[in-house]
């Protein structure tokens, strides 16, 4: 199950950063959720979404640090070397020009 908050999937509430503010509607709702769900994802469950694309990391390491699981730390550590020598996901937009043209 995907938790939706506003209409936002949670990985865009994280990558926003808007449930740190006050003001947001659903800030507590959203917060008393991610701890929950934190403290009750397994081990596994957490490796596999180190897994996959950047969005299932994300929730992955903030779920790791909201649980303060320093068994993860050189693992994130890993993750974020290999984030660093991916492709940009902005520059793989660009549209190609044919400079010969």
């Amino acid at each position: 199950m995907t938790r939706a908050y506003g209409g936002h999937p949670r990985y865009l509430v994280l990558n926003g950063g808007r449930f740190l503010g006050p003001r947001w509607w659903h800030t507590t709702r959203f917060t008393r959720h991610l701890l929950n769900d934190a403290a009750m994802i397994t081990d596994g469950e957490l490796e596999a979404l180190l897994g996959y694309e950047w969005r299932s990391r994300l929730l992955a390491a903030w779920l790791i640090g909201v649980d303060h699981r320093d068994r993860f730390r050189e693992r994130i550590g890993d993750v974020l070397h290999r984030i660093e020598r991916e492709p940009s996901l902005a520059a793989d937009a660009q549209p190609q020009v044919d400079k010969a043209a």
